[in-house]
């Protein structure tokens, strides 16, 4: 099936975009056939050629490394938690309906958290939760020094319940938790931990964890970005390598799982940004990534004339690709 696909990135030339932010979050709304964004406090919706801004009554507060997920219990988006503007976790719980967010109120939650991971397991009817960093207060310290989560938690539709784990994977924040619709498996790739970057891979039974050891795991790097892709019916992973000197263009590696193994897919692509929302329109068949450009930019330094980087104001820009 992959050789009669072509795999390629291209940039779309749109009239509108939403606006730039790192920490964004997207996802495809499978009960309403459209892709969602949460961007700087805004929901956007994307149709296939276009951007169109939902006017809502109402919204999640603003945030960072927003948490989002389709909830096929509820039949709805589901956004937890992240990390508020002023740096501090958030552990609040929204649903998304087409039309407006609605805040929840469960019996029970996880503690507020930034750079979990979640996957809706649909043969289970429940969203897994799972890592994060917890524990730090962004207002009086924004370096973000915290515990490193390693709780699986579930959410039924209505409430989270914390699970019990024999044999939990190592804490870590910004791993890949993905649903794997072909083999009916949540799969958990990679993050950060106390230790570094990893690039285990984890299987969830829906009672507990069994780590996997496929012949060969794509590298352990910064950042990676997961979705299920329905024509090619494998995970996708990509895999930002980071440039040895900082560079506005990021380099993607394209990884896809099988259900047994790892294979790197076409040639490393070059985009002139940080992917900040990643899924699979399943309306259009396409991968939509939402990347945000550009940089802060270098102010003089008054005693030598030399630019000092990276200390003024972010000049930033979105862009659409599709792969």
């Amino acid at each position: 099936m992959e050789s009669a696909l072509q795999h390629y990135w291209q940039q779309l030339s749109l009239a509108t975009q939403p606006p730039p932010q790192r920490g964004s979050s997207l996802v495809f709304d499978q009960k309403r056939q459209q892709t969602v964004l949460v961007a700087d406090g805004g929901t956007w919706l994307w149709d296939g050629t276009n951007w169109r801004e939902a006017q809502s009554q109402s919204a999640p507060p603003v945030r960072n490394t927003t948490h989002l997920v389709y909830d096929s219990t509820t039949g709805c988006v589901l956004l937890f938690g992240g990390i508020g503007i002023d740096g501090t976790p958030l552990n609040d719980v929204w649903l998304w309906n087409g039309t407006l967010w609605i805040e929840q109120h469960p019996a029970t939650f996880p503690s507020p958290v930034g750079g979990a991971s979640m996957a809706c397991d649909t043969s289970r009817q429940q969203v897994i939760l799972f890592g994060g960093l917890m524990g730090f207060d962004g207002v009086n310290g924004s370096n973000r020094v915290g515990t490193f989560s390693d709780q699986t938690w579930i959410w039924d539709g209505t409430t989270w319940t914390e699970q019990t784990i024999s044999n939990p994977p190592p804490a870590r924040m910004g791993g890949q938790l993905i649903y794997d619709q072909t083999r009916q498996q949540v799969l958990l790739f990679g993050g950060n931990g106390p230790s570094g970057y990893l690039n285990d891979m984890w299987l969830w039974h829906g009672d507990d964890w069994e780590k996997l050891a496929p012949g060969a795991l794509p590298p352990m790097q910064t950042r990676t970005y997961a979705t299920f892709h329905t024509q090619l019916q494998q995970v996708l992973l990509l895999i930002d390598v980071p440039a040895e000197t900082f560079q506005a263009q990021h380099t993607y590696q394209s990884w896809l799982w099988d259900g047994t193994s790892w294979s790197q897919s076409t040639a490393s692509k070059v985009l002139p940004g940080s992917i900040e929302g990643f899924a699979y329109d399943g309306m259009h068949q396409t991968v939509v990534a939402y990347v945000v450009t550009g940089s802060k930019a270098p102010l003089s330094d008054k005693s030598s004339g030399a630019r000092l980087p990276e200390i003024a104001a972010p000049t930033l820009a979105s862009e659409t690709w599709i792969w």
